[in-house]
């Protein structure tokens, strides 16, 4: 393997020192602002990896390794309805990893769950994460629940894209959000666990 000044990686994380230099982290530091997600990561997910809150903790849904494993999210829209219909929706983003799983891989389920206050929705479609005729100011609450299942564990942290908007019946997206689904080793917190280090040489 080319182990030239242009890769190499002094930290291991997967970013070649140049490219940790040209983007102002430490070549030094796995993790160069200390929020538990490596610089590679960070850069791999579309996050700052100079900003202690970039990601925010409200947009990381974490589960442990292991065949009892699961987690809950729940996801909460207000709407401004007069009588439409409002429908949830679950999309796992790409990622390149070994085992080529995404989150889509440990989705148990998405459901609609229920709306605040009740009576402005005539009707509840749980399993089509579906709220039908919805009037007034309205919190509209989704959730998504994932399972560990039989995937193969990685005793390294990985982690998994996927984001969750809401439209309304006319097609016009009226919620949007993107999380990042971390999968710990058993036992592990992300701030002392160790992260697989992607593949093949460091970019």
């Amino acid at each position: 393997m080319d182990s030239g000044p242009d890769t190499l990686d002094t930290d291991g994380d997967g970013l070649c020192d140049a490219t940790e230099i040209a983007w102002g982290t430490d070549p030094f530091a796995v993790d160069s602002d200390l929020d538990g997600l490596t610089d590679r990561a960070e850069r791999d997910f579309g996050y700052a990896p100079l900003l202690p809150d970039s990601p925010g903790r409200d947009v990381l849904v974490f589960m442990q390794e292991g065949p009892g494993s699961t987690a809950q999210l729940p996801i909460e829209t207000i709407v401004f309805g007069q009588g439409e219909t409002y429908t949830g929706g679950f999309q796992a983003l790409p990622i390149a990893n070994r085992l080529d799983y995404d989150a889509a891989t440990f989705l148990e389920l998405a459901h609609a769950v229920g709306a605040t206050p009740r009576e402005n929705v005539f009707e509840v479609r749980p399993d089509e994460q579906r709220f039908v005729g919805v009037f007034g100011r309205t919190q509209l609450t989704f959730e998504v629940r994932f399972a560990f299942g039989s995937a193969t564990p990685r005793e390294c942290v990985t982690a998994f894209p996927f984001r969750y908007q809401v439209k309304r019946e006319d097609g016009r997206t009226v919620g949007f959000t993107r999380f990042l689904f971390v999968l710990l080793p058993v036992g592990e917190r992300l701030e002392t666990a160790e992260w697989c280090v992607p593949d093949g040489v460091c970019i």
